[in-house]
C-alpha cells in the first residue's frame, strides 16, 4: 500500500506512519510538508492508494489543495486529517470530494477503521456529523 501524507508537523507524520503499519506491515509512505511539493510529486507520476491531507499547510489553506487534487487527480482517494473538526469544515471537505474526514483528536482505532473503509472504496463521515443529520439542532 502506498500512502502520501501531506502534513507539515513531523510529530503528526510519525504518528500517522505508526498507525499505517496496523493496516499494512510495510506501507510505502511518501511525505510532503507543503502543498506545492505534493502537487509536484503527483504531477511527476506518483499515484498513491491514498492521500492523507491536512487542511492547514503553510502554502495552502482550507480546502484549496483538496479541490485542486480532486480536479487534477480524481482517481486518487483523499482523506482529510485535521484538528479543525467543526461540522462546517467536515461537510465542506466531503462536499469538495474528500473520501473521509478524520479529526486529529480521533482514537487510533477510529483512524484505522476509517482508512480501511476508504481503501475499500467507502466514504468515512465522522459520527457527530451523522448524528447531526439524524437529529438536527434548532438554529
Amino acid at each position: 500500500m502506498q500512502v502520501m501524507i501531506v502534513e507539515d508537523q513531523p510529530l503528526v507524520v510519525e504518528g500517522l506512519r505508526s498507525v499505517l503499519t496496523e493496516i499494512d506491515s510495510e506501507p510505502d509512505i511518501r511525505c510532503a510538508l507543503l502543498a506545492s511539493r505534493a502537487l509536484t510529486m503527483l504531477r511527476g507520476g506518483l499515484r498513491p492508494d491514498l492521500v492523507m491531507l491536512d487542511l492547514n499547510l503553510p502554502d495552502a489553506e482550507g480546502t484549496t489543495l483538496l479541490t485542486q487534487l480532486r480536479s487534477e487527480f480524481p482517481d486518487v482517494p483523499v482523506v482529510v486529517i485535521s484538528a479543525q473538526d467543526d461540522r462546517h469544515t467536515i461537510t465542506d471537505a466531503i462536499d469538495q470530494g474528500a473520501m473521509g474526514f478524520i479529526s486529529k483528536s480521533s482514537t487510533t482505532s477510529v483512524l484505522v477503521s476509517a482508512l480501511q473503509l476508504v481503501l475499500k472504496g467507502g466514504i468515512y463521515v465522522p459520527q457527530q456529523v451523522l448524528d447531526d443529520a439524524i437529529h438536527p439542532q434548532p438554529p
